[in-house]
């Protein structure tokens, strides 16, 4: 009697859990040439399933070397990113990763170069500036959008990290397209 296999894509979800649940942003291990897009849907020939399992491998082992430090600090990231539209805490991304706030913040700083808030308020302002560029919504709507219920102090936040105003942003960008 023989075993079926289960689908591909669950051999990609057993991946995808493994990078979760090691705090690793998923999309982070893709690149241009091979999306997760392709990852998903490439499995009609022994080739492309060779390739997908070739590549997934490699990535979860480039994340075996990584130390337990910087895959706390993925894990952050990842939960940053996650949550990105809301307001969020130092000291709920700590406790995310299961470790003690300060130690937390010193770590994250140590690994990246960067303060923990000053990467929150970036991860924003990008996102921000992405909804300015691509999107119609009124610029109080975009600081709803990325977790800033006070517009007037989301405007002092984007102006401190852009020198302009979001309006100004937007006109600036519709200027050069």
């Amino acid at each position: 009697m023989t075993q079926s296999m289960p689908p591909m894509s669950s051999w990609v979800q057993l991946f995808f859990k493994y990078f979760y649940e090691n705090g690793i942003d998923i999309h982070s291990i893709f690149i241009d040439e091979f999306t997760c897009r392709d990852c998903m849907a490439n499995f009609s020939t022994v080739e492309e399933v060779k390739r997908n399992v070739a590549f997934l491998l490699n990535a979860a082992s480039q994340n075996a070397d990584a130390s337990p430090e910087t895959n706390y600090v993925n894990k952050a990231k990842a939960y940053i990113s996650d949550n990105i539209r809301r307001l969020i805490f130092v000291k709920e991304v700590a406790d995310y990763v299961h470790l003690n706030p300060e130690y937390f913040t010193k770590l994250f700083k140590k690994e990246t170069g960067m303060n923990i808030k000053d990467y929150i308020v970036d991860c924003k302002i990008a996102l921000a500036k992405d909804l300015l560029t691509t999107s119609n919504l009124p610029v109080n709507m975009i600081a709803t959008e990325v977790g800033y219920s006070n517009f007037s102090h989301f405007t002092q936040i984007f102006k401190r990290a852009e020198h302009m105003t979001p309006s100004e942003y937007r006109l600036l960008y519709h200027k050069k397209s």
